[in-house]
Order: C-alpha cells, then structure tokens, then sequence
C-alpha cells in the first residue's frame, strides 16, 4: 500500500481563498450540536455555513464574522466551498440520523427504569 496523504486544499482563484475538502468526524459533530440547539431553517442553514467556512476554508473567523452571512450565499461562495467539500453528506447524514424518531425511541428506552421495563414485558406476555 502507498503511504497515505491528506488531500491538499483546493485553491479558489474566483475568491482567492483555499478550501481544506474534508470536514474531520469531530468537526461534523460539532456542527450537529450547534444545528440541534435551533429549530428554524434560517438559523440551521446559517451555522452550517458558518461553520463550515471556519473549518474548511483559509478566510477566518474575524474575517467570516465582519463580513456577514449574506455575502457568501449571494457571492457563490459558499456553494462554491460546499461542492469541494468531499464528505458534505456524512455531515447531513448525522443530522438527520439525531434528528430521527428511531434514535429518540431509543434514548426514551435507555432512561426507561427497569421496574417499569419488567412491568411492561409482564403486561405484554398476558
């Protein structure tokens, strides 16, 4: 096997800005807990971005927070950015699978106590 590599950024030229193509799995789950905390479009969309332009692009934070949200959806940037981004899916992927109503079922199952479980299975089996 050949030695392994990071990928390196991806220049920009229309921007002048590099753009780093994979979010790290600690990255994504960051991203999920900030998502999770809202619930309007707005706010959801504008952290993803947010967050993604800090993470996977040379700009930096002073400069992403002067310049404000709407520049880089009007400008392409950020579409720009997001079709760079390799496993951009992982992180929709995440969102949805903690959004799910399996993974609530299961997390009211954890917290159920015991007694209440042996009840129910006794009720069930009658």
């Amino acid at each position: 096997m050949k030695e392994l590599k990071e990928l390196e950024p991806i220049y920009l030229q229309n921007f002048d800005i590099k753009v780093y193509p994979y979010l790290s799995l600690s990255q994504i789950q960051k991203i999920i807990n900030e998502v999770l905390l809202v619930d309007n479009f707005e706010e959801r969309e504008s952290i993803v971005d947010y967050l993604i332009l800090c993470y996977c692009t040379d700009i930096g934070q002073e400069k992403i927070d002067a310049l404000g949200p709407d520049i880089f959806i009007k400008s392409g940037l950020i579409d720009e950015v997001k079709d760079k981004i390799k496993n951009l899916n992982r992180l929709f992927e995440g969102i949805t699978y903690h959004e799910s109503t399996g993974k609530a079922l299961r997390m009211i199952a954890k917290n159920i106590p015991e007694d209440f479980n042996n009840i129910f299975k006794n009720d069930i089996s009658k």
